[in-house]
């Protein structure tokens, strides 16, 4: 059993799991984070351009690229990963270490 910083006690298998759920939502949260910092480059860029801001459109789009670029890698981050299986053995890991 692992006790956290309040006292809540939990499982091998639950603090696992409760870990990698955490980490995905958390990776999704960036990743629409992103997604709508594209969207507002975006709308900037073409509003730059209307306006004859030719330089700021341009920097404009050059960071939506990046950005768009860090979604993607982060997409595939997300599905590269795999939680670990908590079998017997995993499960039986004790949360101190015995003494010698």
């Amino acid at each position: 059993m692992f006790v956290c910083r309040v006292g809540h006690t939990f499982s091998i298998r639950e603090l696992l799991v409760g870990k990698e759920e955490q980490i995905e939502t958390r990776l999704w949260s960036a990743v629409v984070a992103l997604e709508e910092f594209v969207e507002v480059l975006d709308d900037l860029g073409q509003r730059a351009r209307r306006q004859g801001f030719v330089g700021a459109a341009r920097a404009l789009d050059q960071r939506a690229r990046r950005v768009g670029a860090q979604i993607t890698a982060m997409r595939s981050a997300i599905a590269d990963n795999r939680a670990v299986e908590v079998d017997d053995e995993v499960g039986r890991i004790r949360a101190t270490a015995e003494p010698s």
